[in-house]
């Protein structure tokens, strides 16, 4: 195991107490901290102890701001809580090093709280490698290392339940983790254009809502074809925190639901990824209560909750929010009823299927989104053994059942993936097959390739795509499935960019979605947004430079714009990829593009 290097570990009765309770395993010699064998100094600086509850939101540092692991190991570095002079054991005034020398760090939650300070060596510090493994329970992680090591990891492998049941998967390059602080990029040439033949992962838009399906009924599932992404991670310390135990092997996760479940999502989590509201409607059907923060993810403007909380209300919840935090009840039980959803929101009509599966008679959900995510999320429900009608239509009709029970499934592939890659290919003049994915998950985006020039071939489960020498201008407007879906949006924009003529875009769904398009007009793009719609006016070329991915698609869309550019180009915080593509950079080079990724300098 790559452990915490540890050398003549002394701890006070009680703190060893803990160890000993836990069963916490440190040691080992190949952490990214340790000092190269060149090293002259060859010295370790001493940290006596760092106490982490289960989830590090839960964080209270006595006497600072800590607001998690990371800014409790580092030091707060806002000048409210740094000294007013220079101080040679904690550095400058208000730069870097730590105000925690000789304070009392208190870590709490449900179970126990624990005293420790850690020493003023502390203040040497500078960039810091955390890799949690969260536990059950509070978890304790010691460690010596140089006082000058601009790296210092953390990592427990497990407690006394045996070894840590969901390992968070915090993607690292050249050892250093992206949530560190650290900044990837991914440096393009293009040029060349992309060939192949290759099949995609499961559907980050289905497996999400698969492990919250989980949470209805006790025991152990199996879910096949899940994507090895961040978002994949984070819902599952989300289930981890409520009570489950989750195992990642490859691309199969298996899920141990108990009896009694805490119901409640963390603040830290769940602003991390808007998916997890949809723990609200299974906590309120299983547990009859449920305390959740409001979503966060990917910043595209106003994502409002109202029709969730809605039509969970004609069911029979209750809401009270207070200090960010959704607290829902259900005093006499939810029951089925008529609900006509204003939007065929997918979240909406997800959180309603898992109201009403438990629910007492029959709910009927009009205006029901019909993604084919949620149809393949009604299908794991049914092999539970609820009863949903009509998935994938506009109506969907749900018959409540006293229990559920565990089932095993595989996840659907991503069809959003899919595209992707097919339009990189496409927009280098290249050709790509896709195994795997049903054509009709991706009809208008396919008919839109069609339409701007490009040939598509389909088959029952798979399709094919060839680039133009230039395509032509199209109008696109995003919608509801089965419209443009507006994930692809920018993918589609960076295609166009070159396109002969203009194209005009019309985003429906989300409102504050255009940042990326000052990044590709960096790059030389003519493109101008006004109100909703984008005009993009096709040029003869791009050109390479320094851009910035600001959430998923557009990391991608920028991709796609460096491989149909001249010369080199530089997506930087390529580090949002990881939440929904799994192995991006690296299918991308099996596909011939000139394309690598590293840490930003």
């Amino acid at each position: 195991m790559g452990l915490l290097d540890v050398e003549n570990l002394v701890a006070p009765p009680d703190e060893a107490l803990i160890l000993d309770e836990l069963g916490t395993e440190i040691g080992g010699d190949d952490f990214p901290g340790d000092r190269d064998a060149g090293d002259p100094s060859g010295q370790r600086q001493q940290v006596d102890i760092v106490v982490l509850n289960r989830l590090v939101g839960g964080i209270g540092v006595g006497g600072l701001s800590a607001s998690n692991a990371v800014e409790l190991v580092r030091g707060d570095r806002r000048s409210r809580t740094r000294p007013a002079d220079d101080d040679p054991s904690l550095g400058p005034a208000g730069k870097h090093g730590t105000p925690h020398r000789g304070r009392e760090v208190r870590v709490v939650d449900r179970y126990r709280r624990v005293g420790a300070e850690i020493q003023h060596g502390m203040a040497g510090i500078r960039d810091v490698l955390l890799e949690l493994f969260l536990q059950l329970e509070t978890c304790v992680i010691r460690s010596n290392c140089n006082a000058h090591d601009p790296h210092f990891g953390g990592r427990v492998e497990g407690t006394r339940f045996g070894p840590s049941p969901f390992r968070r998967r915090t993607p690292v390059w050249r050892g250093r983790a992206i949530d560190s602080g650290a900044m990837d990029s991914i440096r393009v040439v293009g040029g060349t254009p992309l060939s192949g033949k290759i099949t995609v992962h499961g559907a980050k838009n289905a497996v999400l809502k698969h492990m919250v399906a989980m949470l209805l009924a006790p025991g152990t599932y199996r879910l096949d074809n899940v994507p090895g992404i961040l978002d994949v991670d984070i819902m599952g310390e989300v289930l981890d925190h409520v009570g489950a135990r989750c195992v990642r092997r490859g691309s199969v996760i298996e899920v141990e639901v108990p009896e009694t479940l805490r119901p409640e999502a963390p603040l830290d989590l769940v602003r991390r990824m808007r998916a997890s509201i949809l723990i609200l409607g299974a906590l309120l059907a299983r547990v009859g209560t449920a305390h959740v923060a409001l979503p966060g993810g990917d910043d595209f403007g106003s994502r409002p909750i109202g029709m969730h909380i809605d039509g969970l209300e004609q069911m029979g919840a209750e809401f009270d929010l207070k200090h960010g935090v959704l607290n829902a009840t259900a005093p006499d039980g939810l029951h089925g009823t008529e609900i006509f959803l204003e939007f065929p929101s997918v979240g909406a009509t997800e959180n309603l299927l898992f109201a009403a599966v438990l629910a007492k008679g029959t709910t009927i959900i009009g205006n029901a989104a019909r993604e084919p995510e949620l149809a393949d999320l009604a299908s794991f429900l049914n092999a539970m053994g609820a009863d949903i009608r009509g998935a994938g239509t506009s109506t969907i009709e749900v018959v409540g059942v006293p229990e559920l029970h565990p089932a095993d499934h595989t996840a659907v592939v991503d069809r959003l993936v899919a595209g992707t890659y097919a339009l990189a290919a496409v927009a280098t003049g290249g050709d790509l097959e896709v195994a795997g994915c049903n054509p009709d998950f991706l009809r208008m985006e396919l008919r839109k390739m069609e339409a701007a020039g490009c040939e598509v071939h389909r088959g029952d489960d798979w399709f094919k795509v060839s680039g133009p020498d230039r395509a032509r201008a199209q109008d696109i407007a995003t919608l509801p499935y089965p419209g443009f879906h507006t994930d692809m949006h920018p993918q589609m924009v960076a295609f166009l960019a070159r396109a002969r003529g203009t194209s005009l875009i019309t985003e429906n769904v989300y409102a504050a979605r255009f940042r990326y398009i000052g990044e590709l007009n960096r790059m030389g793009a003519d493109i101008h947004a006004d109100g909703q719609h984008l005009v993009v006016r096709g040029v003869d070329e791009l050109s390479g430079c320094e851009v910035d991915g600001c959430d998923i698609r557009a990391a991608a869309a920028l991709t796609i714009a460096g491989l149909s550019a001249e010369g080199e180009t530089i997506v930087r915080n390529a580090e949002h990829i990881d939440r929904g593509y799994d192995g991006f950079v690296e299918m991308l080079a099996s596909l011939g593009a000139d394309i690598d990724r590293s840490e930003r300098p």
